[in-house]
């Protein structure tokens, strides 16, 4: 089919793709407006003062996004909404089913919205969803927690750094070598000395002292390579050490954020709650019947284009089969006479 007959069978079928795709979006209108009211309240949650900053346990320049990425998450816990739940005698899928959260920009104010079609409930979770989670997030007996845990930590790593120092001693003890890279040199410069003095009594035909020479410095390539098995296991050693002193600045550094004077947040003063309003249904009416209208249209189309090419198709088998019968081509097989 052309255009131009898409657009005659649009016009030939224009009140069925006007009165369905209206019928639809008029019932599921309907449908929506008579659904029960529902109520939302929103608290807003601020806390600048323990934000950012120099230190702390949101600062730097990802505080905003720390917090608010922390607070989303603690707000939708099982934890906090199982305990407002019981607070509240509100199951706590409702709770979850109902709760969104949204941060204000890039700021670290956060809103926390409860939608309910009881409205009493509305301020009552909102409120105890934002108070409970702060209280979550400084109470300082979780701070008491990391410290210890920290200095669990630092105590694991000074007794690497004692066990590593105590392998160089026993190093030590065992080979009488205090440095033996420094020792490994020294015997190499001896070992180069002696060869170079024994190519030099040669050059001088001094046979005699040059094979002497020669012995000497092979007799002492042995003790060359034992020194160098035990340089590469005295570097082991050190590099265990440092390792060792590395995790243990580590340990110190996260010890002192631990140990920083704990942020207290007071949540009557961080959390303002806007009372519970009813929420519109215009826009669920606009959204849902807008889909159904769409989704009919498309239907509706779909159905008489179909029926109009499978109706073309009919028609010109059946043309074609009467012009073969009208021009002999299709034998017509003759009755049987009894």
């Amino acid at each position: 089919m052309e255009i131009k007959e898409h657009l005659a069978l649009i016009r030939r079928r224009l009140w069925i793709l006007v009165l369905v795709p209206l019928l639809a979006g008029g019932a599921t209108a309907g449908l929506v407006m008579h659904q029960a009211v529902t109520y939302h309240a929103t608290a807003t949650v601020a806390v600048p003062g323990v934000v950012g900053g120099l230190d702390g346990q949101f600062a730097g320049s990802t505080g905003n996004k720390a917090f608010t990425g922390n607070f989303t998450a603690v707000v939708t816990s099982r934890a906090i909404t199982n305990a407002v739940g019981a607070e509240l005698k509100i199951p706590s899928d409702t709770i979850l089913a109902g709760t969104t959260t949204a941060a204000i920009g890039t700021s670290s104010i956060v809103t926390v919205t409860y939608q309910t079609v009881r409205k009493a409930d509305a301020e009552r979770v909102v409120t105890a969803l934002a108070t409970k989670s702060l209280s979550f997030m400084f109470d300082p007996r979780q701070t008491i927690a990391a410290a210890a845990k920290a200095q669990q930590t630092v105590d694991q790593a000074n007794q690497a750094v004692g066990a590593a120092q105590a392998a160089i001693d026993a190093f030590v003890a065992e080979t009488k070598l205090a440095d033996p890279t420094q020792d490994y040199q020294v015997k190499a410069q001896q070992i180069s000395a002696l060869e170079q003095q024994a190519v030099e009594a040669g050059a001088r035909g001094e046979t005699d002292a040059a094979t002497r020479i020669g012995a000497a410095a092979v007799a002492m390539k042995p003790q060359l390579i034992t020194l160098g098995g035990q340089v590469a296991r005295y570097n082991g050693l050190v590099e265990t050490k440092t390792r060792a002193l590395s995790a243990l600045d580590d340990a110190r550094r996260i010890q002192a954020d631990k140990l920083a004077t704990p942020a207290t947040v007071d949540p009557a003063t961080a959390v303002s709650v806007s009372a519970a309003t009813p929420s519109s249904q215009l826009q669920g009416v606009v959204q849902k019947g807008g889909a159904a209208f769409v989704a009919a249209l498309f239907l509706v189309l779909l159905a008489i284009f179909t029926l109009e090419a499978v109706f073309r198709q009919t028609e010109t088998v059946e043309a074609i089969d009467l012009e073969e019968r009208a021009n002999g081509l299709v034998k017509i097989p003759a009755t049987t006479r009894s």
